[in-house]
């Protein structure tokens, strides 16, 4: 036997912790005792499991705890990680030797001195100066009145406030150290000195010596309240708290002896003997033992722990061991049975057979097992009288209670087993006979094909009788034969049935259903459907099908036993035969091996008490679908860190992340360990994720192209049952923005970008206005050339007409009529003349400031003959050279105001300003004359004022705002005016520069 002086040790203070264990059990006191079929997992260094674990205990968070040498570790169900603080909160020492939880506050002690308290995110540590002895604390303990108690190599303390007190002679004490503490119901406290056990009642600490027991290491609490005294000397003792009765426990011989012992929340009772570590039910008989050569880590354990969802803890020298229940129960089988094949009988007996010589026999209802007396029955069938039939490679046997009865196989049939057998209403037994087709028995007589020709010789895979009386053949290649009152119909490709080989054929509620190779399917009218599920799952290799009383459709393929609910099988025909949920059983829950392809069938059954029964190549069990274990608890949910390439961020610490991230990834976990491969998470992110997204088994999430801002991550997750923790995790952070992305930046680039185009504008305009510029300097010259042109050439001549008409004038006969002609085309002339001169007048001073206010007087003074009215000229701000096409069209319009105004207005006084103001020019013309009626405001040829509409016209051409403004009696104002960069002349710049 391996026995290390420290870890015997603390193998011994283990025996005195179960009340560890019972701290962190939930309320639901026993559960049953364990079944036969166990999952069990290991974990060993290589899978990053510790070593050399002394204790451990299970978190608020559900996380699994274990202080090793080397450190605390913690372990999700997925991975385990050594950490040196808690919720960020250092430890004393990383050498931690136990630790416990109580009502989420963990408690660690550390191998070199100390305590500390881990609680919602605080740490409390004590040390010599709060009272403590300055070497090991073994460990740590609460009494039922709530008293944490220390246990130590200078004896015990307990907590007195903020401060711990030693018990010593004052209490009752010797001196020594303090083996193993338990704490009995009434709230006082039992501890271990030497060969001594001690005992304070509830209330103050004051010990007094109980009973004495040579060589004592410690005791086990058990679920009825005593405790199990333990002595390598005296073996085990029961002793009664409240009595102080002790009794002797016997526990199986074995040839190592007892190392150390362990009660689980079930009470049932572990050993470790140092070669094997020993299940022993409530009564101390052999259960099961565990090995490492049966895979455990270890033949022995140094402690075991019962987590809040039932799953069974070990910690050995080399790893780390799980056990849990399955939902499904196994039958032990004898070595090297071959092809079992299972079928309940109508008594409640359990009847096995299997191939290649394996024997036969039944499991009672009383766990007693009954002998068949014969071999190889590959093909059984219960009739509904209750017998029970096997066929074998050369008999067909009948066994009805205790009766049994066998026939021979004709000549024809010899060396020729049993496929499929079904019960025919007619009390006929229908077999399907390898290599010889269908055949009927009854009252010693067979009968090839029944009777039915039709049938032929071709072996059925499968025969079932139906509710009605039918018989079901099914064959390979997807092939159905259904024979009814002596008719027979045949169903295959054509009717949609496409599942292979045809495996299994039942029927209960009505509806037809059939499993092969390539899937399942029922029949809808005279067609086949296709169950599928998403993704494509088509249930192949379906060899056993039970449709149960209320409706639920259990299948065994390829993949494991899987249960469809009524209501979505009902679901899934209204689907055309897609269907969603599904409840699976697997490896995970304690399934092994495969179910048969093509003998012995079926390989799932039901038996009368409701339980349906499956068998694989490798064994036989069973599942009750009205007591399916269930786990209840949702898991908890937590986020660990968000990675970017640069670090890992803890939920607990900064969460700001560098500028410029794009990509990260969330890292999370849930604590439900029993399964934690099928534990689901569902996550989203806001701002990115509009929904939540189906991660399935992964716990990370992956995120690109993300954009600075404040983000929020949640996640749930729900257990192997499909429970759910709404609430799960979430965590806030940030992406600050870099300034070029921040909304200052973006503003700036905005503004930025809008002087720019207001600057390409002003470049754009200022170029136009330069070609401009540079044509309308090209039109003055022009305009020049024209001047010269009509004062050298048409004034000229016309000035020497008139003094030859003038000359001529007293030639003509003076008969009143004719010197009247002459002096008015002379008089005419005379105004062409002067209307010659101003128009080269305007022609060459147009370029000029003084032209425009001499333009208009020169208006003025040549209307003076034909009105009184007084004329006045004001001109306001500094003169300013117009652009030469606006002030054309200034003059234009302003002598058609000032036209309008003597020759219509009927006025006594006109006056006229001109405006050069600094962001507008304009003129205007006010009259107190007759007005003008509504109508000659209009525009439009139709109202006979042509020179309103000109000078519309102008105005709008030059970009220039005309109003008008008269009433009858009231007087007339023109007012003309346009934007000073529209009207001024600009200096001649650059063409390709602005300003």
């Amino acid at each position: 036997m391996r026995r290390r002086p420290l870890r015997y040790l603390f193998a011994c203070i283990s025996l005195a912790c179960a009340a560890s264990a019972w701290a962190a059990k939930p309320a639901n006191d026993l559960l049953p005792f364990w079944h036969t079929a166990m999952h069990h997992t290991a974990w060993t260094k290589k899978d990053g499991a510790p070593s050399n674990v002394l204790f451990m205990t299970q978190g608020a968070d559900g996380m699994m705890l274990f202080g090793a040498y080397d450190g605390l570790h913690r372990f999700d169900g997925v991975k385990f990680e050594r950490i040196d603080n808690i919720d960020g909160n250092k430890l004393l020492s990383t050498n931690v030797i136990s630790l416990i939880n109580f009502d989420g506050a963990l408690w660690l002690t550390y191998q070199f001195g100390g305590i500390s308290v881990f609680n919602k995110g605080k740490v409390k540590h004590y040390e010599a100066a709060d009272g403590l002895p300055a070497g090991a604390i073994r460990y740590v303990d609460r009494s039922e009145k709530g008293v944490m108690w220390a246990s130590s190599g200078y004896g015990m303390y307990w907590l007195d406030g903020d401060r711990w007190r030693r018990a010593g002679a004052d209490q009752g004490l010797p001196e020594g150290g303090s083996a193993a503490m338990n704490f009995p119901a009434d709230g006082g406290v039992i501890t271990y000195i030497g060969d001594d056990v001690y005992r304070s009642p509830a209330g103050e600490p004051k010990f007094k010596r109980v009973l004495t027991l040579p060589g004592v290491e410690g005791g086990d609490d058990r679920p009825d309240g005593t405790i199990w005294m333990f002595s390598q000397k005296s073996g085990i003792t029961a002793y009664d708290p409240e009595t102080g009765a002790l009794k002797k426990i016997d526990v199986p011989r074995n040839d190592a002896g007892i190392f150390s012992y362990k009660s689980d929340k079930r009470g049932s009772f572990w050993l470790n003997t140092g070669k094997s570590i020993q299940l022993l039910d409530r009564d101390m008989k052999p259960v099961r033992s565990f090995t490492r050569a049966q895979g455990f880590t270890d033949d022995t354990f140094a402690n075991i722990f019962d987590d809040r969802e039932g799953n069974l803890w070990f910690t050995t020298d080399l790893g780390v061991d799980r056990l849990r229940e399955t939902k499904l129960t196994t039958v032990p089988l004898p070595p090297k049975f071959n092809s079992p094949l299972v079928s309940p009988g109508a008594d409640g007996t359990i009847w096995i057979s299997g191939g290649y010589g394996s024997e036969t026999f039944g499991i009672a209802a009383n766990g007693q097992r009954v002998q068949a007396g014969f071999n190889t029955a590959l093909a059984t069938l219960r009739e509904p009288g209750g017998a029970m039939w096997f066929g074998t490679e050369s008999q067909l046997w009948r066994r009805d209670g205790n009766q049994q009865r066998s026939w021979d196989f004709p000549a024809e049939l010899k060396g020729r087993r049993v496929q499929a057998m079904a019960w025919g209403q007619d009390s006929r037994l229908w077999l399907s006979m390898l290599g010889r087709g269908i055949y009927t028995f009854k009252d010693g007589v067979w009968t090839a094909r029944g009777g039915v020709e039709e049938l032929g010789k071709d072996t059925a895979i499968w025969l079932f009788a139906d509710a009605q009386g039918a018989i079901w053949i099914g064959y390979t290649k997807s092939r159905i034969a259904v024979l009814r009152d002596g008719k027979l119909t045949r169903y295959g490709a054509a009717e949609g049935l496409d599942i292979g080989n045809v495996l299994a054929i039942q029927s209960r509620s009505g509806r037809v259903w059939a499993g092969g190779e390539s899937g399942l399917a029922y029949l809808d009218g005279g067609r086949f459907v296709k169950l599928t599920r998403a993704g494509g799952d088509s249930f192949n290799g379906t060899s056993g099908i039970v449709e149960t009383a209320d409706g639920d459709l259990w299948l065994h393929h390829v993949d494991g036993i899987k249960r469809i609910a009524a209501a979505e099988i009902k679901a899934a025909v209204a689907r055309a035969g897609r269907v969603s949920v599904v409840e699976e059983f697997n490896h995970l829950d304690g399934l092994e091996g495969l179910a048969s392809q093509i003998s012995p069938l079926p390989s799932l059954t039901q038996a009368p008490d409701g339980r349906i029964w499956y068998a694989t190549n490798a064994n036989v069990g069973w599942i009750d679908p009205a007591h399916i274990l269930k786990n209840t608890l949702a898991p908890n949910v937590m986020i660990k860190s968000i990675v970017t390439e640069d670090k890992a961020y803890l939920p607990a610490g900064d969460r700001t992340l560098p500028h410029n991230t794009r990509a990260l990834n969330i890292q999370f976990t849930a604590t439900s360990l029993g399964m934690p491969e099928r534990v689901q998470f569902r996550y989203r992110l806001s701002g990115v994720d509009a929904q939540w997204r189906e991660a399935g088994t992964a716990r990370e999430a992956f995120y690109t192209n993300l954009a600075p801002g404040n983000y929020r991550f949640d996640v749930i997750a729900a257990n192997e049952d499909g429970v759910w923790n709404e609430k799960g995790d979430s965590i806030a952070f940030d992406i600050p923005p870099t300034f070029v992305q921040t909304e200052g930046f973006k503003l700036l680039c905005l503004v930025l970008l809008l002087i720019v185009l207001y600057l390409l504008y002003l470049w754009r305009m200022r170029a136009l206005t330069a070609r401009m510029q540079e044509r309308l300097e090209e039109r003055l010259d022009e305009r020049e050339r024209i001047a010269r042109g009509l004062h050298d050439t048409f004034l000229q001549s016309l000035q020497g007409l008139i003094l030859r008409i003038d000359g001529i004038r007293f030639r003509v006969k003076d008969d009143g009529e004719s010197q009247a002609m002459v002096e008015k085309i002379l008089d005419d002339a005379d105004k062409l003349i002067v209307e010659g001169r101003s128009e080269v007048m305007g022609l060459r001073s147009s370029g000029s400031v003084e032209a425009l206010p001499k333009a208009f007087a020169k208006v003025a003074e040549s209307m003076q003959d034909q009105s009184s009215a007084n004329f006045s000229l004001r001109i306001n701000g500094e003169a300013r050279l117009l652009q030469a096409d606006v002030q054309d069209e200034v003059v234009y319009i302003g002598r058609e105001a000032l036209l309008n105004a003597f020759r219509h207005a009927r006025a006594s006084s006109i006056g006229m300003e001109i405006d050069y103001g600094k962001n507008a020019f304009s003129i205007t013309v006010r009259d107190d004359g007759v007005g003008m009626p509504k109508a000659a405001e209009l525009p439009g040829e139709s109202q006979g004022h042509f020179g309103l509409t000109g000078m519309r016209e102008r105005a709008k051409g030059i970009g220039a705002e005309l109003t008008l403004e008269s009433a009858e009696g009231a007087g007339t104002t023109m007012r003309l005016a346009l934007p000073a960069s529209s009207a001024y002349h600009r200096s001649k710049r650059n063409r390709w520069l602005p300003g």
